[in-house]
């Protein structure tokens, strides 16, 4: 289950960062323009830049959702992928930041799940508790009904 990293006197994106890397499977890289990158089964769905700007992929429908109801941006350099973008500039960012890193990280883990490269991970982590922790919204919560029902 998600727990943020609390400390009132860590960067939010240092915050972010080590919260990410304690959620089972996630491996961080280094990534372009001084960034870190967030890996799940081997594929990045996510980055966070030092200055804090937070890059998080989705498939399009859902990144035109959070993007219509104001969760995020639509990134900058490349505005017609999946793509999507947030400011992480203040401690009062990081709940946000890490709910749209979270959500990213369970869609890979419910993608992923009958596959054998899952089996071990899936051991570790509830997925339906995961889904229920974020709290969606009717249209995200359809994504992910729809997403378990194949």
């Amino acid at each position: 289950m998600h727990r943020v990293t609390r400390s009132s006197d860590a960067d939010p994106t240092e915050r972010l960062i080590a919260d990410a890397e304690s959620w089972p499977g996630v491996e961080t890289a280094p990534h372009r323009f001084s960034a870190t990158e967030f890996r799940l089964f081997g594929r990045e769905f996510g980055h966070v830049h030092r200055g804090g700007v937070l890059d998080v992929n989705f498939p399009k429908p859902v990144r035109d959702h959070l993007i219509e109801s104001k969760y995020a941006t639509r990134h900058r350099f490349a505005p017609d992928t999946g793509w999507t973008t947030y400011d992480l500039r203040t401690p009062d960012d990081l709940d946000g930041g890490l709910w749209l890193l979270r959500l990213a990280y369970t869609y890979r883990l419910a993608t992923k799940r009958t596959r054998p490269e899952a089996e071990d991970l899936l051991e570790d982590v509830d997925l339906d508790a995961e889904i229920r922790a974020l709290g969606l919204d009717s249209e995200l919560s359809g994504v992910f009904e729809r997403l378990l029902a194949r």
